[in-house]
């Protein structure tokens, strides 16, 4: 993608979406309790629709992946998603029926499928080794630290109340919506893009489906795979976090600015962590990306665990929670921008940057997604007693609400360390398998052409040969 300047815009274009896309995604999670209250959802109805959004936004990946590997142009495909997601989050705004919100979640879901596949083939094809780290956690700052947060505060403070004589939860949708129109406009006008030969013959669902089948050969796509198929659980559990602070006693702008804080610090901490990776990598090649991974995922551990079983006082729990909540948010966060992403345009050829990571977004965010807000709801409900009540929480007896908090974080503490712990293991497999599978860069720090790296490379191992 031509100069540098060019380059430049476009990575800012990118992180214009990626805030955009983080508020959409916080949109629900943030009026969870209004929906609640509103249309009298249980916490399993939340939690499905929930998995209605992320099951298709993981399952839409691998398309919009094989369109951009094959040529079409992805400044048209991230104008029409953003447009499309954008329509779709108006409408939700006039919808009270629980069956059409789970249609058009789905729908939305499959648009916003799109921003992670053409984010990493641009990052893979216009960065350098050493800022591949930093860039990819320059989006993910803009999609946690400006776009969730903005939301989690703003919707979540405006969720239960009426705005002009309307609930406050569509005025935000409605406002989010339009906002992605604007942006999708700006990108059309703004975004450059190099002419690519566009091979429409190789997309198709057999042909997707054999490079698919190829990335298993390669062993650091299966390793990261498989934690992140535990490894999204915890984030997906927390969905349920601003809720259990407002049953802790915090109003709804407090509980929205304590989980604002963890969205704020995964936002830090996705920057950090791209940093440290690079370092890391420059200091070991086959061992500093790992590391940081492991490293991050060893740190959130006991943070997440003291947040959801302590209770603290009514004095200080703004200040104890919020503080917590950040420092979790920056030590949790490393993992995609230090070790997964980067990883990922070192073991398969330039043609294959979409797909792989759409391919593996759509595995452990489909499972991660699917366990994670069913797991709390399903828990919380069944197993520590939560009772669902369409009651207001200031409104409930004092024993209710509390009970209701145990349950949850219970739930969510349950449903977080045990994934993480397995993941930490698992990320471990990574200093034997990364090193065998990476293969060479060209003289930039960039990919060189799929058949010069096939000439020059060592035959033995090179994952991009089976592809």
């Amino acid at each position: 993608m031509g100069s540098t300047g060019e380059r430049s815009v476009n990575l800012w274009l990118l992180c214009a979406l990626a805030t955009i896309d983080g508020m959409d995604l916080q949109l629900l999670p943030a009026s969870f309790r209004a929906l609640e209250a509103s249309l009298g959802m249980s916490p399993p109805k939340l939690a499905l629709l929930a998995v209605c959004q992320d099951v298709a936004f993981s399952l839409s990946g691998p398309v919009w992946g094989s369109l951009a590997d094959n040529g079409f142009s992805r400044r048209r495909l991230l104008c029409l998603g953003a447009t499309s997601w954008g329509i779709l989050t108006m409408i939700l705004a006039f919808v009270s029926s629980f069956p059409m919100m789970a249609v058009l979640r789905v729908l939305n879901g499959a648009c916003l499928g799109l921003l992670v596949p053409i984010t990493q083939s641009i990052i893979a094809e216009t960065s350098s080794v050493g800022d591949r780290g930093y860039n990819f956690g320059l989006i993910q700052f803009s999609n946690n630290a400006i776009g969730q947060v903005v939301a989690t505060l703003v919707v979540t403070s405006i969720s239960n109340q009426m705005l002009f004589g309307v609930e406050g939860w569509r005025v935000a949708f409605f406002g989010v919506g339009l906002l992605s129109l604007i942006v999708a406009a700006v990108v059309n006008i703004f975004m450059e893009e190099e002419p690519r030969p566009y091979t429409p013959e190789n997309v198709g669902i057999v042909t997707e489906f054999k490079k698919f089948a190829s990335y298993f050969k390669i062993r650091t796509f299966v390793v990261v795979v498989l934690q992140g198929m535990v490894g999204t659980i915890p984030g997906a559990a927390l969905m349920f976090a601003t809720m259990y602070f407002q049953y802790l006693g915090l109003l709804d702008w407090q509980a929205a600015a304590a989980f604002s804080m963890y969205v704020l610090g995964g936002g830090c901490g996705g920057l950090l962590g791209g940093i440290i990776g690079d370092r890391l990598a420059g200091y070991s090649r086959d061992h500093g990306r790992p590391f940081t991974a492991q490293l991050s995922v060893f740190l959130g551990i006991p943070l997440v665990a003291a947040v959801f079983t302590m209770r603290p006082s009514a004095d200080n729990a703004l200040i104890t929670m919020g503080g917590m909540m950040f420092m979790l948010g920056v030590l949790s966060s490393w993992c995609a921008t230090g070790c997964n992403k980067p990883i990922f345009t070192q073991i398969v050829p330039p043609g294959s940057q979409a797909s792989v990571m759409a391919w593996e977004f759509c595995l452990e965010h489909t499972s991660g997604h699917i366990l994670g807000p069913v797991a709390v709801g399903y828990v919380s409900q069944h197993f520590f007693g939560y009772t669902s009540s369409t009651q207001q929480v200031q409104n409930m007896p004092p024993e209710v609400r509390i009970a209701n908090a145990d349950a949850l974080g219970k739930s969510i503490a349950l449903s977080t360390v045990l994934p993480w712990t397995l993941c930490f293991v698992l990320y471990g497999f990574l200093h034997y398998t990364y090193k065998h599978d990476c293969r060479p860069e060209g003289p930039l720090g960039k990919a060189s052409d799929t058949k010069q790296l096939q000439d020059d490379a060592p035959t033995e191992n090179e994952c991009y040969q089976t592809l």
